[in-house]
């Protein structure tokens, strides 16, 4: 089975040497656009966007961070025993509940924060060939799966209007996991179709973790070029890319050798997370990448407020 972010729960420690909490390259144009929520080093870190320090935001144990689409509601899990805590952008904690049985692989909120969306695989299967996305209540009550029509998702995201989720799926047959492509479903499952097939003809990378467009019409995605290629030992094969998803479209590079992507809440900025450490860049153009944290991270998430 392809290494990719599964590895992240022992890779994340690593990270944290990428870089101590710092002060960012400042740029005023860009406080509007909140805070960057990064999980490093088994903690979660706040970076504002347009300057300022950095603030550790919650104990130890963080591997995971996920938020609502207006920012008012963060998410955040260890990944082992199906741990979650909801917090405020500020870290401060609402509640805390773990789903039994279930490792935690990623996390996103609906956006009128009611609804939580994971994927996650089963304590008995820490190699699985099946990745499962799940619903439950923003509480943590009402635990059910999402009918999908791959049964190894990577990563999922609520579309602008809640109403659907756009997610990186992937065909698997025992240990086995394919090439994963963005599909988008409907809440109660229906309506199930690709949006990104990738794979398919040369430029169409296999996608591991994404971001939507504040529109929903784009996404950002970490993805992997060529996974059938032997990768060397210490080498990133992961790199950004944004795409539309109202038609055919080639994706554009965005930044090689990426752990993980975010869309600024206004839209005009994707954020990305290199071995050298966070950067962002304009999402349309040619990305000039601005470093917003030496802190390099798994996962990544932009806060409209800067907590």
């Amino acid at each position: 089975m392809p290494r990719r972010r599964l590895t992240g729960f022992v890779a994340a420690a690593a990270l944290a040497g990428a870089g101590a909490v710092g002060a960012p390259v400042a740029d005023a144009a860009t406080a509007r656009d909140g805070s960057l929520a990064l999980a490093t080093g088994g903690q979660f870190v706040l970076q504002p966007v347009g300057g300022g320090s950095a603030r550790r935001a919650a104990g130890p144990g963080v591997s995971i961070v996920g938020t609502s689409r207006g920012g008012g509601l963060v998410a955040l899990s260890s990944g082992a025993g199906g741990d979650v805590t909801i917090t405020t952008p500020g870290g401060r904690v609402i509640r805390r509940f773990a789903f039994g049985g279930i490792v935690v692989h990623s996390l996103d909120i609906s956006p009128d924060g009611r609804t939580l969306a994971l994927t996650a695989f089963r304590n008995a299967e820490p190699y699985p060939g099946h990745l499962f996305p799940y619903l439950a209540r923003v509480d943590g009550r009402d635990l059910r799966r999402l009918r999908t029509r791959t049964r190894f998702v990577y990563d999922l995201r609520f579309t602008p209007d809640g109403g659907s989720l756009v997610y990186a799926g992937a065909p698997s047959a025992g240990t086995q996991v394919g090439c994963a492509s963005l599909r988008r479903v409907r809440a109660d499952g229906a309506a199930d179709a690709a949006v990104y097939p990738a794979g398919r003809t040369p430029g169409r990378p296999c996608v591991v973790t994404l971001a939507l467009s504040p529109g929903g019409d784009g996404a950002a995605f970490t993805g992997d070029p060529d996974p059938a290629r032997p990768s060397p030992d210490g080498a990133v094969r992961t790199a950004a890319y944004r795409v539309r998803l109202s038609g055919p479209s080639i994706p554009a590079l965005v930044q090689r050798a990426a752990y993980a992507v975010a869309w600024a809440p206004g839209g005009g900025r994707i954020a990305f997370s290199t071995p050298a450490g966070t950067f962002y860049a304009a999402s349309s153009g040619t990305p000039r990448p601005v470093l917003v944290s030496p802190l390099s991270t798994l996962s990544l998430a932009w806060l409209r407020r800067a907590g």
